[in-house]
């Protein structure tokens, strides 16, 4: 649905736009992605190599960052190129991308074979913090016990590192879930101001055509017939058919605005294609109707009361009123279907 692509494109500066391009084919998405290499704690001062999925390679700066471009994504993998170091923290690799270009992903590393006997601890210690939100006793003593183990096999300040991290990405997941959330909430807005502006528009434009066919169709229900001898009644018919006719060119102007609409802020195929039927039973079926019925019966009223026009040229007065009576009796039936059908297309525009 073009709503998913074209709604996020709306939102501005400050938010970041999905969409496609010109020629239909799907373009990756670029974002800043900023990280910081640590050792006991401190920025890493070698020079080391690596490669993000999704990325490219890169080369830590003399502060151990990087700065690069990655796929829009939650999460991206860190895979080192270098022998001497490792990943200590995340262990897997997978950094979660802030939101924020200016915050920094946090990265603990370590030398080949050390602390290795850490590793099973400190994953029991993550998933007893997991579980300790109950503050359960023994979970809690347990996890001391854990992390007096972990004081003998982390270097003190590794260890912090890694809890201080362990809390850092957490607290990006949890900006970055904040930051959907809020992307999320202006879409729905932007889409019900949308689909708001949409209705009235077109509840204004196809009540104003209704309205003004049942005045033509009352008009020659109860004038028709009259107007082939009084002028003032002619007169009457030309009026409401000029009436109609513009609520007819209001109606036609909207309607590649309003299907534009449709498509863009609702998703379900069925309220689009009927708001299109609907469209087209109102600007095709009834009013190519309406228009050449309304005004064939105007020529023949008009050459009827003309004196200038010979007798053999003129339509019999019984024909002119049999074709009035037909008129009406179309135009009734075109009106009573064209009211159900949007009936019908206003329920499912109402629906989320």
């Amino acid at each position: 649905m073009r709503v998913v692509h074209t709604i996020k494109c709306l939102l501005g500066i400050g938010f970041l736009c999905i969409g496609f391009s010109l020629t239909g084919m799907a373009q990756a998405e670029l974002v800043p992605f900023r990280a910081r290499f640590l050792y006991k704690n401190m920025p890493v001062q070698d020079r080391i190599g690596g490669r993000v999925e999704g990325g490219g390679s890169f080369v830590t700066d003399s502060n151990g960052e990087i700065s690069l471009k990655v796929d829009k994504t939650d999460e991206v993998r860190i895979i080192l190129t270098e022998d001497n170091w490792q990943l200590r923290f995340p262990e897997n690799g997978l950094v979660p991308v802030p939101r924020d270009s200016n915050t920094f992903a946090q990265i603990i590393l370590a030398h080949p074979g050390e602390n290795d006997a850490s590793t099973a601890l400190l994953k029991k210690l993550k998933k007893l913090q997991a579980s300790s939100q109950a503050e359960n006793e023994e979970i809690l003593t347990e996890i001391k016990l854990v992390r007096d183990s972990l004081a003998h096999l982390f270097d003190q300040r590794t260890l912090e590192a890694v809890e201080q991290q362990m809390a850092i990405l957490e607290q990006i997941r949890l900006e970055n879930e904040r930051a959907d959330s809020i992307q999320a909430a202006k879409e729905r807005l932007v889409v019900q101001e949308g689909r708001g502006k949409m209705k009235q528009t077109f509840t204004s434009a196809i009540d104003h055509f209704i309205t003004r066919a049942e005045d033509l169709r009352d008009a020659f229900e109860f004038s028709g017939k009259k107007a082939l001898i009084n002028g003032t009644e002619a007169a009457e018919l030309n009026s409401r058919i000029m009436q109609y006719s513009e609520a007819y060119e209001e109606l036609n102007q909207h309607k590649n605005s309003l299907l534009d609409q449709v498509e863009t802020y609702w998703e379900k195929d069925l309220t689009k294609i009927r708001t299109r039927d609907l469209l087209n039973y109102a600007l095709d079926d009834v009013h190519k109707m309406t228009n050449l019925s309304a005004n064939n019966l105007i020529r023949d009223i008009r050459d009827f009361r003309d004196p200038r026009v010979k007798k053999k040229h003129k339509r019999a007065k019984r024909e002119i009123q049999a074709d009035v009576d037909r008129f009406v009796y179309d135009l009734r039936n075109k009106i009573s279907s064209l009211i159900n059908r949007k009936a019908e297309v206003f329920q499912l525009l109402d629906e989320a």
